[in-house]
């Protein structure tokens, strides 16, 4: 499959257009209404999904990944495609498979040694 990257242009003065490149098409996700030469030369070429994880420490920066993660998720309800990577969740109290020992032990009991 080919891997799914965030790209965008500079078609109109002062604005960028961002656009994720799927299997079978190239699909609009926003614009911005300001151009800033560092996001620009960071996604003119495309970037890895995956990598949008990482922070920034531009405030810009951080909100267009921001931006770009809640559309991207969004697509990805949309066209039913897997975008981002599920991890299994770690299970912090996994279901015991053998009862307790109490409860064990009540349940063999039978009528007669309750009685006694």
């Amino acid at each position: 499959m080919k891997q799914v990257k965030v790209f965008c242009t500079n078609t109109r003065k002062n604005q960028m257009d961002f656009f994720v490149s799927l299997p079978t098409e190239n699909v609009y996700l926003f614009t911005v209404k300001y151009f800033s030469n560092s996001i620009y030369h960071e996604y003119k070429n495309g970037v890895a999904v995956e990598n949008l994880f990482h922070t920034k420490k531009n405030f810009r920066q951080q909100t267009i990944r921001e931006h770009l993660l809640r559309n991207l998720k969004d697509l990805e309800k949309t066209y039913n495609l897997p975008l981002f990577r599920k991890s299994k969740k770690w299970n912090r109290y996994p279901q015991t498979k053998q009862p307790h020992s109490i409860t064990q032990a009540a349940c063999q009991m039978t009528p007669q040694q309750d009685a006694a």
